[in-house]
């Protein structure tokens, strides 16, 4: 009867030992992808993009240069450095906007620019979108945008709810139902 015991006590070790093998292996091939996304977050490359997903699927190796390279050839490795600039020169014109803010100057009206400014802001976040900067980055650069504008005192990029409603009545629809 013992020997019966210490066989069904080694067939629950054996168990325990291929789940705690199976975790291990899981836990193995977690930790390589979670690599694999690191690199190719070092190399710039937007791994939500088509593009992007394409080379995360079929690219073997684990050199950052390499990586790179293959990027530049694909074309999407070359557009951080313009995209950075950009941002850099976006967040001054905010960090300016907020120091004029803060000391209470809203900017006095400015001449109007040709273009109306939601106009601006949606061709420069497709242009940032096309050139690969990401998502989030684009659309904050274009409602950057529109807040410089507004700042300016440009009336087109400024919510008045009160010409809002005058406009709706006199068009004749009503949004407060």
């Amino acid at each position: 009867m013992s020997e019966d015991n210490e066989m069904l006590q080694e067939q629950q070790d054996i168990k325990s030992l291929r789940k705690a093998a199976e975790a291990g292996k899981q836990a193995q091939n977690e930790l390589a992808e979670m690599k694999r996304e690191l690199l190719f977050a070092k190399a710039g490359i937007d791994t939500g993009s088509k593009i992007g997903k394409l080379l995360f699927k079929t690219w073997d190796g684990e050199d950052l240069d390499s990586l790179k390279t293959e990027a530049a050839d694909l074309g999407i490795g070359g557009a951080e450095a313009p995209r950075n600039t950009g941002v850099e020169a976006e967040e001054r014109g905010q960090q300016d906007f907020r120091q004029t803010f803060a000391k209470g100057n809203v900017g006095a009206p400015s001449e109007l620019p040709e273009r109306d400014p939601f106009d601006e802001a949606y061709d420069l976040f497709h242009d940032a979108r096309q050139k690969g900067t990401t998502l989030d980055d684009a659309g904050l650069a274009a409602i950057d945008r529109v807040l410089v504008a507004a700042a300016s005192g440009d009336k087109r990029a400024i919510f008045d709810p009160n010409e809002w409603a005058n406009q709706a009545r006199s068009i004749g629809h009503r949004f407060d139902r």
